[in-house]
C-alpha cells in the first residue's frame, strides 16, 4: 500500500502493478484492483520552496489591500448638508 501524509481517500493503492515516472516529474501508479491508473505531481524542494515564496507574498498583497480607507469629508456648512442629502418622500 502507498500512503504518504495526508492524501485524499481514493489516492492508496492497495495492488500496485506497475510505476513510472516521466520528465515532468510525474508519477504514475497502476493498480491492479480496482483497475485504475493514478497520477501524482512529484515536486522538488526547490519547486516547493518556490512556491511557499509565491504564497508569502500573495499573503502580504491581501494584507496589505485591507487598509483603513479615509472617511469623507463633512459638509463644511447647512446648505451644502442640504444639497447632498436625497430627496425622499
Amino acid at each position: 500500500m502507498i500512503r504518504h501524509g495526508n492524501t485524499l481517500p481514493n489516492s492508496r493503492a492497495d495492488a500496485v502493478a506497475g510505476i513510472a515516472i516521466d520528465k515532468q516529474n510525474r508519477v504514475f501508479v497502476t493498480d491492479q484492483y480496482p483497475g485504475r491508473m493514478q497520477m501524482f505531481r512529484y515536486i522538488t524542494d526547490a519547486e516547493a520552496d518556490a512556491e511557499r515564496a509565491k504564497c508569502a507574498e500573495e499573503q502580504k498583497k491581501k494584507a496589505g489591500g485591507f487598509q483603513a480607507q479615509k472617511p469623507a469629508e463633512a459638509p463644511k456648512n447647512s446648505s451644502e448638508a442640504n444639497a447632498q442629502a436625497p430627496n425622499v418622500p
